[in-house]
């Protein structure tokens, strides 16, 4: 019996030996290959955010705002905004759609702020803070990080070499204490994190496709026929109409219309701040 266990012990082993021997040694190259795939899609999400970053010089959006405020304080008003990359956006701001309550303009040097029937604000680009508009909007934002999320765009620059990691289908980007985190599937940022000396989230929900406003025509049915616009690369642009801010004192729902127009001349007039009304 001792000797039959051994034979079958050693005829056992001879099998795993053979099955080792016969198993493609491509099978353990899998791994690796994922890797390499992973590497290859992220490079192309990436090309494609910088791309639409790069493309878009200027913006028209128009939509409502709706604020959440400490003592469960709410507000809603309607804006206008004129964006002029990187740092240049004049702000129309009303209630009831039509009735307008104050203006904000930043010419990329200055930001100013005035309200009816209330003090000028003044300040340097560089001190901009979004309490200018309400004392519990307390958070810092650069006006290009402002022209940014309104456009559903990168905080900070994307590059390959960035800290990331690859978690249920989201790209997860760390750089500069900021994270973003991007849709694999649609190549889009659905969430920044901001985490350094200030704490806010982000949120970008319901993309559209841009329309392309110099292709629209009308059929023999008095229709409108348009065509989207695209990247170099043929992606189409796409901008979020929801954008969701939290930060520790407040939140603020974004809506944009889906009427937002690209890369057509703002005047600079819009974008000029007259001090001799100061």
């Amino acid at each position: 019996m001792i000797i039959q266990s051994n034979l079958l012990y050693i005829f056992s082993r001879l099998i795993l030996i053979v099955v080792f021997y016969m198993i493609p040694l491509d099978t353990f190259s899998i791994e690796a290959e994922e890797t390499d795939a992973e590497k290859i899609k992220i490079r192309k999400i990436l090309k494609h955010l910088n791309e639409k970053n790069d493309y878009i010089k200027t913006a028209k959006i128009s939509g409502k705002v709706f604020y959440n405020l400490p003592q469960d304080k709410k507000i809603k008003l309607y804006k206008k905004y004129k964006i002029k990359r990187k740092s240049k956006i004049h702000i129309d701001i009303y209630i009831l759609i039509r009735v307008k309550v104050a203006e904000f303009i930043s010419d990329g040097i200055k930001v100013h702020y005035k309200r009816i029937k209330k003090r000028i604000k003044n300040r340097d680009a560089s001190d901009f803070n979004l309490n200018i508009f309400n004392k519990h909007l307390n958070l810092d934002l650069t006006v290009e990080e402002l022209n940014n999320m309104l456009l559903g765009l990168s905080l900070v620059k994307l590059e390959e070499n960035d800290n990331y990691k690859v978690y249920m289908n989201k790209l997860h980007i760390t750089k500069d204490s900021i994270k973003t985190i991007i849709n694999m599937d649609t190549n889009e940022i659905e969430k920044i994190i901001i985490n350094d000396s200030r704490k806010a989230e982000i949120i970008f929900t319901n993309y559209k496709n841009l329309i392309d406003y110099d292709s629209i025509t009308l059929d023999d049915d008095d229709d409108y026929d348009y065509n989207n616009l695209y990247l170099r690369s043929g992606s189409e642009i796409k901008l979020p109409l929801s954008i969701t801010l939290t930060a520790p004192t407040f939140s603020m729902k974004i809506r944009h219309k889906n009427d937002i127009i690209i890369n057509k001349e703002i005047s600079d007039k819009d974008l000029k701040i007259d001090e001799k009304k100061d």
